[in-house]
C-alpha cells in the first residue's frame, strides 16, 4: 500500500488517474458520482484505485452494464495506447462477460441514494482484496492502491466539477500523467487476468441480501453466524431421525390441519356444480322465452356433471416459537474454548433448527417467529436491534414468504402469543435466556423447552442441537 500525506500530491494524484478513464466522457454529473464513490472506498478504510477504474467499475455496475466503449476520448499524455488497450480488454472485458459482476449489478440496483454508493465501494473494496489476496500474485505483479485522506476527496467535491476537469488536463499537459498511477493501471491489468470469478460467493451473499451496507461489526457477526451454522449442521445426519412408535395420519375437526382437494375427473354423474357441467348439456339451451329443454332437463336433474375425486391432502400446521429473554445480551461474551460469542453460537443454532426442520418436514405447513422480550428500561441500552438485524439477513426469504417471522413482546405477553399459536397449530415453543430468570418461568404453555445459555464447549453445543431437533422432528 502506497500512503500519500501530502494533501496537493494526493490531489493531483487523483486528478490523473482520472483521465485514464474509457467507458465514457468524463462529465460533470460522472465525476460527482465518481468523487463520490471513491469518498466511501476511502472512509471504508480502503486503498483507492485510480479514479478512472472506480467511475469505470461503478459505471458497468450500476448503469453502462457492458456496452461499447466511448470513442474519440483525448489522448492522455504519457498513457501508452497498448496499456489503455489491454486494459480495456482484460480489465473492462472481464467485468463485462464475469457472471459474478451481472449478478452483482443486479444486486446494486436494489439499493437507492447513498445506500448505493456504499454498495458500490463495497463491491470495489472487496474486489481489490480479491485480486490481492489471489494465491497466483508475486510481489512484481499484485496491485498496490493508494492510501490517503478522505478530506482531499472531499475538497475536490467542494470544487466546481469545470474547475476540477481543467486542472486535470493542464496538470497532465504539463508534467505527462503521473508514474504512479501509470504503475497503479498495469498492476490492475496484471492481476485481475489470473484471478477467477471478481465476486466471491460470501461477497454476493452481503450484496444481495443488504448487509453490504451494514456496520463493520455487524458483517463480521454474520459471517461468523454462517461459519458456525456451516460447522453445525455438518455434524447433523441427512436423513430425518425415526419417530417411536406407530402414527396415523387421521382427518379430523381441529385446525391444525391444512386441506388441500387432489385427484381429477373420474365419472360423470346428474349430481354437481355449475362449474362441473358437461359442456355439450348447453346445447339444450335456446332463445325463447318459453322453458327450453335445458331448463326441463335441470328440473328433473338429468343433466350431466363431471364427478371429482374428493380425496384431501392433509398437511399439519406446525408453529415452532424461539423466546428470547432480554438478558440474553449478556451472552455477548467469548469463551476461551469456543471460536465464536455465545450469542453467535445460538443464532447459528436457531439458524440451523430452521433450516434441517424444514427439510426434514417440509411436506407440513412450517411457520418459525422469533419473540423478542423487551422492558421499558432496557429499550435504551443493550436492545436486540442488532441481533434483530442478523435474523433479518438470515432469513431475508423465508421473512418475505411468510414462514419466518419477528415481533416483539413484554415479558409477560409472550405466553398469550404461544398460547395464540397453539390455538390454530400444533405449537413448540423454546424459552432462551441467560440465566438472570427475568422472564417468568412458573405455569409455562404446554410444549415449551427452556433453556439458559451457559458456559459451554464446542461438544455440548453440537448435542443441544441434536436434542432439540429430536424433540421437535415429530
Amino acid at each position: 500500500m502506497f500512503e500519500i500525506r501530502d494533501p496537493e500530491l494526493a490531489r493531483s494524484h487523483l486528478l490523473h488517474g482520472l483521465l485514464v478513464s474509457r467507458i465514457a466522457p468524463m462529465t460533470g454529473a460522472r465525476l460527482t458520482q465518481t468523487l463520490q464513490w471513491a469518498k466511501e472506498v476511502a472512509s471504508q478504510g480502503e486503498a483507492v484505485p485510480p479514479l478512472g477504474f472506480i467511475a469505470d467499475v461503478g459505471g458497468m455496475m450500476t448503469s453502462h452494464r457492458g456496452g461499447a466503449f466511448a470513442a474519440g476520448l483525448p489522448v492522455v499524455a504519457g498513457l501508452e495506447h497498448t496499456l489503455t488497450r489491454r486494459y480495456e480488454d482484460y480489465v473492462l472485458g472481464k467485468f463485462a462477460a464475469d457472471q459474478s459482476c451481472q449478478r452483482a449489478a443486479d444486486s446494486l440496483l436494489r439499493y437507492r441514494g447513498r445506500q448505493r454508493d456504499r454498495a458500490v465501494a463495497y463491491f470495489i473494496g472487496r474486489l481489490l482484496e480479491r485480486i490481492q489476496s489471489a494465491e497466483t500474485q508475486s510481489a512484481e505483479t499484485q496491485f498496490v492502491g493508494t492510501q490517503l485522506s478522505p478530506a482531499v476527496i472531499d475538497g475536490l467535491l467542494k470544487t466546481p466539477t469545470v474547475e476540477v476537469l481543467r486542472d486535470a488536463w493542464d496538470s497532465v499537459e504539463q508534467t505527462g500523467i503521473s508514474s504512479l498511477v501509470v504503475g497503479q493501471l498495469d498492476q490492475l491489468v496484471n492481476a485481475i487476468q489470473r484471478v477467477g470469478d471478481a465476486v466471491g460467493p460470501e461477497d454476493l451473499f452481503e450484496l444481495e441480501s443488504g448487509t453490504a451496507i451494514m456496520p463493520l461489526g455487524q458483517r463480521i457477526a454474520l459471517r461468523q453466524i454462517l461459519q458456525a451454522a456451516d460447522l453445525l449442521r455438518s455434524e447433523i445426519p441427512p436423513q430425518r431421525p425415526r419417530v417411536s412408535g406407530r402414527q396415523y395420519s387421521v382427518a379430523t375437526q381441529l385446525q391444525q390441519e391444512d386441506q388441500y382437494p387432489i385427484g381429477g375427473f373420474n365419472s360423470i354423474t346428474n349430481h354437481g356444480t355449475f362449474e362441473s357441467l358437461v359442456r355439450s348439456e348447453l346445447a339444450y339451451m335456446d332463445d325463447s322465452e318459453r322453458p327450453d329443454l335445458f331448463d326441463i332437463k335441470y328440473a328433473r336433474h338429468e343433466l350431466l356433471y363431471y364427478s371429482r375425486d374428493e380425496s384431501l391432502l392433509l398437511r399439519r400446521r406446525m408453529a415452532f416459537a424461539f423466546v428470547l429473554n432480554p438478558d440474553l445480551k449478556i451472552a455477548r461474551v467469548k469463551d476461551e474454548q469456543l471460536p465464536f460469542q455465545r450469542i453467535v453460537l445460538l443464532l447459528a443454532c436457531l439458524s440451523v433448527v430452521v433450516q434441517q426442520l424444514t427439510d426434514w418436514l417440509g411436506k407440513d405447513s412450517l411457520y418459525f417467529e422469533f419473540i423478542w422480550c423487551s422492558e421499558e428500561e432496557e429499550q435504551q441500552a443493550g436492545s436486540p436491534e442488532s441481533e434483530r438485524q442478523l435474523i433479518e439477513a438470515i432469513f431475508r426469504e423465508q421473512i418475505r414468504l411468510g414462514t419466518v417471522s419477528q415481533r416483539t413482546l413484554g415479558i409477560d405477553q409472550w405466553q398469550e402469543r404461544v398460547e395464540e399459536l397453539g390455538r390454530t397449530s400444533f405449537c413448540q415453543a423454546m424459552l432462551v435466556s441467560a440465566g438472570s430468570g427475568k422472564v417468568p418461568e412458573t405455569e409455562l404453555p404446554p410444549q415449551t423447552t427452556t433453556v439458559r445459555i451457559e458456559k459451554w464447549e464446542w461438544d455440548e453445543w453440537q448435542q443441544r442441537l441434536h436434542q432439540w431437533l429430536d424433540q421437535w422432528c415429530v
